[in-house]
């Protein structure tokens, strides 16, 4: 059959169905070989040597990428706990992610593994159905291996993806999913981000030990077709008129949701004797093919920053997912703590 590994090419050549089977035998095949080869590519306990900041959190926002950069006309101060925080940051930059509008787990993981898509071949598609249900290396394990306490926090159904089964062998200590969000607010369907930097502040306080976090938010997912909010505005000046133009508009106004939490997290981040790390990413744009052709939008990269509390230099570096993790772990190394001296 030939599969070239390209979705799109070969459903084309053999259909969804055909193309499917010859995926799933071709990803048994080579996994374990794959597998044992990210073994030997990171050790996580010989890379543990850093002394970083007591609470390291990390947050994989839903469709998020700056609007902004969609039409000069959208309100420019959207987003004023993002500029802040981008702007304040050790490093920052756009992000080249594997999946447009879906699939998030396929940034998910190669974030977490700076694993690239050739490094696991034929799972790419979704590394958590097989891939990942044995453990691997990862940033969590790296964490744990430094002496954090690694939680993972996501406000939904926590088997979704099998995320259950998949994230302690992505080295989590602690997987918490829409249990841990009782009586909490919500946007439509999903839990508000907000609620997400609420709970994440408790964790932190709770726990003794330096810990790590990686929050996976939901409040921006679509669809955005009949969402609730009614003052939703136009895009921007002269836009209303665009294919999927509401909806659009109702995603824009729903990176606000973004901008809450970061506001939240920042200050409990900022504390003077113990400034903690902040990172967050988009893992997907949303998918607005129409209305994206008619603004001449072409651009499939999200944003990220990597921010201190204690400040930084925000030097803009472009990134691919894969390369994230890496990107912490020297902002981690750059930003040790502060010796009693220099308090």
């Amino acid at each position: 059959m030939r599969p070239v590994g390209d979705a799109m090419r070969d459903s084309a050549a053999l259909g969804p169905f055909a193309m499917q089977f010859a995926h799933g035998l071709v990803a048994r095949a080579e996994r374990r070989e794959r597998r044992a080869a990210t073994a030997v590519a990171a050790n996580p306990e010989k890379r543990a040597g850093f002394a970083g900041p007591s609470r390291v959190v990390v947050v994989q926002c839903e469709s998020f990428f700056d609007p902004r950069r969609l039409d000069a006309g959208i309100a420019p101060d959207l987003l004023p706990a993002f500029d802040a925080c981008r702007d304040g940051s050790v490093q920052w930059g756009r992000l080249s992610v594997p999946a447009l509008g879906a699939n998030t787990a396929r940034t998910e993981f190669a974030v977490l593994t700076g694993l690239t898509e050739e490094q696991i071949g034929f799972d790419r598609f979704n590394p958590y159905h097989a891939f990942a249900r044995a453990p691997l290396p990862s940033l969590a394990r790296i964490m744990r291996a430094a002496g954090y306490l690694t939680i993972c926090l996501h406000p939904f159904d926590r088997t979704f993806y099998r995320r259950d089964l998949v994230m302690p062998n992505l080295g989590f200590d602690i997987f918490l999913g829409e249990e841990a969000f009782a009586g909490a607010k919500r946007n439509g369907l999903y839990i508000t981000d907000a609620e997400v930097a609420r709970v994440a502040v408790e964790l932190m306080a709770k726990h003794r030990k330096p810990v790590f976090l990686f929050a996976i938010t939901m409040e921006n997912h679509g669809p955005w077709h009949g969402r609730a909010e009614p003052d939703a505005p136009d895009i921007a000046p002269g836009r209303a008129s665009l294919p999927d133009a509401g909806a659009l508009g109702h995603f824009v106004w729903g990176t606000r949701g973004a901008d809450a939490m970061l506001s939240i997290l920042a200050d409990a981040l900022a504390t003077p004797e113990d400034p903690g790390i902040l990172a967050l990413y988009g893992d997907h744009p949303p998918s607005f093919p129409a209305a994206f052709q008619a603004l001449g939008f072409a651009d499939r990269r999200t944003d990220y920053f990597i921010w201190h509390g204690g400040g930084g230099a925000a030097s803009r570096r472009d990134l691919a997912a894969h390369e994230l993790s890496a990107a912490i772990l020297a902002a981690l190394n750059q930003c040790k703590p502060a010796t009693v001296a220099e308090k």
